[in-house]
């Protein structure tokens, strides 16, 4: 799953060819000769930018049906697909050990979508390769029948003309070095030292702490070209936009979380995902959910750019895994495959949430500014069941818990809100019970607080029957038609 492209420092030394080269031809081509040359380069990067999503848009479909008529898309992705099969029925058995519920896996679908993502990607690079080409070529072709006597006879000063040159040819070649850096820095290639030969395309091996460790850091901080190289730092104040965005998006919230599962593939046991990785994994991704800056590559962000397969298929993912990290599925209780019990409930009651927020609201359907208010008005973990849930994770012995991003969103009403709102929005991509929309209801239930429905989907009670009151292990039913939905208002 992670490319191996070679050591980080040959890209420095590349790119520092690659300026050199540009300001040289600056330098002797002149100031005019480069303004054209970079002229057309910025109309590629335009073109790149607003027209490519569109037309990827227009061809990926008919390309995906020429497919489908004319390959066994099923036979083609069945391992794929026996491996998210064996990864969720897993899950399913470690959530419900004795009967499990009737829930619906739509796997294959999940393997279409995997084909149709990588053929627009496939797309769309070429698109962009292809413009990046014929641009420049026929602004050769031109330049040469053209432009060549003309622009040589319309040179400056000469001294003035060659200082301008290099300049530009400078800022030329910064431009096509911050396109290699914003490849090279995602975090799908490996540039560790090794030999580019050495390639270890597979899932990590976390039975290796040092693999475990440069993962982690991965996650966090970028591949070692991005933490270490001077190029790869000066990509991290570059926007990404375009095919970049698209990239970044696809490695944080869809590479890296299929490249921690166990190294025998889905099928192997998640359990042996280390603790370290699951909880850096499961607060990336809900910090991801929390924020609404495009710049910080947020969860929605990221589904609004991103194309209809891609948004769905992104939304299980990253809901997988921030359920497995709220029931600590790496915790050793959970090695002969059962669940520990206290994990199968919320630490919370909706019951006394319900009743909380229904005496702050007065029949009032609460925005960000109401949630700030209510905390406000209750800051206590007596009278907000938010905060006393994060309470209860805060002082778990169990790290995974502890360590867990989601206290931090319980403590906050402008995360929590934002959290929930995103949440919300994500699922309303995709309902259809056999691309997991029941992932959030599990979350919100079983791990924070039991009988919380967040989103739309089948009722709680299939997941978890009992809701704590008073102590008490009471069946109480809660839908979201009749409940959360006229507790909250996502629309400002």
């Amino acid at each position: 799953m992670l490319i191996n492209i070679g050591p980080w420092w040959i890209f420095d030394t590349i790119a520092l060819l690659i300026i050199i080269i540009f300001m040289i031809i600056g330098m002797s081509k002149g100031t005019y000769v480069v303004m054209y040359f970079l002229g057309i380069n910025l109309v590629v990067f335009l073109f790149n930018l607003f027209m490519v999503p569109f037309v990827v848009q227009a061809i990926s479909t008919p390309v995906m049906k020429i497919i489908n008529d004319n390959f066994d898309i099923d036979n083609l992705t069945k391992t794929f697909s026996s491996y998210m099969s064996g990864f969720l029925n897993q899950l399913m058995s470690i959530l419900f050990p004795t009967e499990a519920p009737n829930i619906s896996i739509d796997a294959p679908s999940f393997s279409h979508k995997i084909v149709s993502v990588l053929v627009s990607s496939i797309i769309s690079l070429s698109l962009q390769i292809v413009l990046l080409f014929i641009f420049n070529i026929v602004g050769i072709i031109i330049y040469f029948t053209f432009l060549k006597r003309k622009l040589s006879k319309a040179r400056i000063n000469r001294h003035t003309d060659v200082l301008f040159g290099a300049i530009l040819g400078f800022i030329w070649g910064i431009m096509w070095t911050f396109g290699m850096s914003s490849v090279v820095a995602l975090p799908v290639f490996k540039t560790d030292t090794q030999d580019i030969v050495n390639q270890d395309l597979g899932s990590v091996d976390f039975s290796d702490p040092e693999s475990v460790n440069r993962f982690r850091d991965i996650i966090l901080y970028g591949n070692r070209y991005k933490q270490k190289a001077v190029t790869g730092k000066m990509s991290k104040i570059v926007p990404k936009m375009g095919l970049n965005y698209t990239a970044e998006c696809f490695s944080k919230y869809l590479l890296l979380p299929m490249a921690a599962m166990p190294a025998e593939g889905w099928t192997g046991d998640v359990s042996k995902i280390p603790q370290e990785i699951l909880t850096t994994l499961n607060n990336t991704i809900l910090k991801g959910y929390t924020s609404n800056n495009y710049f910080d590559i947020s969860a929605r962000s990221c589904a609004d750019y991103g194309m209809s397969d891609t948004q769905s298929l992104q939304r299980a993912i990253l809901e997988s895994i921030i359920l497995m990290g709220g029931l600590n599925i790496s915790d050793s209780s959970f090695s002969n495959g059962i669940a520990p019990t206290k994990s199968l409930q919320g630490v919370g009651s909706f019951t006394i949430l319900k009743e909380q927020l229904d005496n702050y609201r007065q029949n009032k359907r609460m925005g960000k500014k109401d949630f700030e208010g209510f905390y406000a008005a209750n800051n206590s973990i007596d009278n907000n069941e938010f905060l006393r849930a994060a309470n209860i994770l805060e002082n778990s012995d169990e790290e995974t818990l502890n360590q867990n991003y989601i206290i931090d969103i319980l403590k906050n009403p402008d995360l929590l809100y934002n959290w929930m709102k995103n949440i919300y929005y994500l699922n309303q991509y995709d309902l259809i019970n056999g691309t997991l929309s029941f992932l959030p209801d599990m979350y919100s239930s079983l791990v924070l607080i039991s009988g919380w429905e967040i989103v739309p989907g089948a009722n709680v009670s299939i997941y978890t029957s009992t809701d704590r009151t008073d102590g008490q292990n009471n069946v109480v039913l809660h839908y979201f038609n009749d409940n959360w939905q006229q507790m909250v208002d996502y629309t400002v």
